[in-house]
C-alpha cells in the first residue's frame, strides 16, 4: 500500500512540478506574444470566438482584434490586413508582434509553448517564427529537434515577427500587393505565396513539430469549407 502512495505522490508532484514550469514559460514567452493580432471578418463572430478561445489555450487572454472588413475582400484584402498590423506594430515600437488568421487551431499548445520556449531563449538568430506551415516545401531543413528552417512555405496562420524585421515584410509585401492588383495572381503574389522569396535568404524559423493548423472552417476567401487536417502533423 505504502508503495502505491509513494507512486501516487510522486506522479502528483511531477504533474505539479510540469505546470508550474508551464506557467513559467508561458509568461516567459509574453516576450513575443504580449502583442498578438487576429484578423478577423465582422459577421465571422464564430471564427472570433473559437480564436479567442484558441489562443486563450495558447496562454493569450487578451488579444488585439483586427477587423478585416475595413481592408476590402479577397487575396487583396488578406494582404492589406497583414500589412495593416505590422505598420501599427512598426508605429507604436512594439519589439515583436504575433500575427494569426481567425482559423488558427493549436493541436497541442503546451507543447507549442515550451517549444517556443526553448527558440527564443537560444542562440539562433530568426527574423520571423512560423507556429504553422503548410508542410508542402522539400526544402525546409531541420536546425534541431525544436525548430526548422524554412523555404518556400506558404502559410500565414500564424507568425510571430521581430520589429528589426519590419521594413523588410512591409515593403515586400507591398510589392507584392501592387503586383496583386495589377495581375490578379493570387498563386504567386498572396502574402502567403510572395514571402517565399524572403525565406531563401533571411531567417524564417518553424516550430519543429507542427502541431498548429488551420481549423476546418467555412471560408469566406475559398468559398467553401476547408479542411487542413492531414497536414497538421509534421515532426523533421
Amino acid at each position: 500500500m505504502k508503495y502505491i502512495i509513494l507512486f501516487v505522490t510522486t506522479i502528483l508532484i511531477i504533474y505539479i512540478l510540469s505546470k508550474l514550469h508551464l506557467g513559467y514559460v508561458i509568461r516567459d514567452n509574453k516576450r513575443v506574444t504580449k502583442y498578438t493580432y487576429y484578423i478577423n471578418l465582422e459577421h465571422r463572430k464564430d471564427r472570433m470566438e473559437e480564436t479567442i478561445t484558441e489562443l486563450k489555450n495558447f496562454g493569450i487572454d487578451n488579444p488585439i482584434r483586427f477587423n478585416a472588413n475595413s481592408t476590402g475582400k479577397g487575396h487583396p484584402g488578406v494582404l492589406r490586413s497583414h500589412l495593416a498590423i505590422l505598420k501599427e506594430a512598426r508605429s507604436k515600437n512594439y519589439p515583436y508582434v504575433m500575427v494569426v488568421e481567425d482559423d488558427i487551431e493549436f493541436m497541442n499548445p503546451d507543447e507549442t509553448n515550451r517549444k517556443l520556449n526553448n527558440i527564443i531563449n537560444s542562440d539562433l538568430k530568426w527574423d520571423v517564427i512560423l507556429l504553422s506551415c503548410s508542410n508542402t516545401s522539400n526544402l525546409n531543413k531541420k536546425i534541431n529537434k525544436d525548430s526548422v528552417k524554412v523555404i518556400g512555405e506558404g502559410q500565414t496562420t500564424g507568425y510571430i515577427i521581430k520589429k528589426e524585421y519590419y521594413d523588410t515584410l512591409i515593403n515586400h509585401w507591398e510589392e507584392g500587393l501592387k503586383m496583386l492588383i495589377k495581375t490578379g495572381d493570387s498563386n504567386q503574389y498572396a502574402c502567403d505565396q510572395y514571402w517565399k522569396i524572403l525565406q531563401k535568404k533571411d531567417n524564417f524559423i518553424l516550430i519543429n513539430p507542427v502541431k498548429v493548423y488551420q481549423r476546418e472552417s467555412h471560408s469566406d476567401l475559398v468559398g467553401g469549407v476547408v479542411d487542413y487536417k492531414n497536414l497538421a502533423v509534421k515532426y523533421y
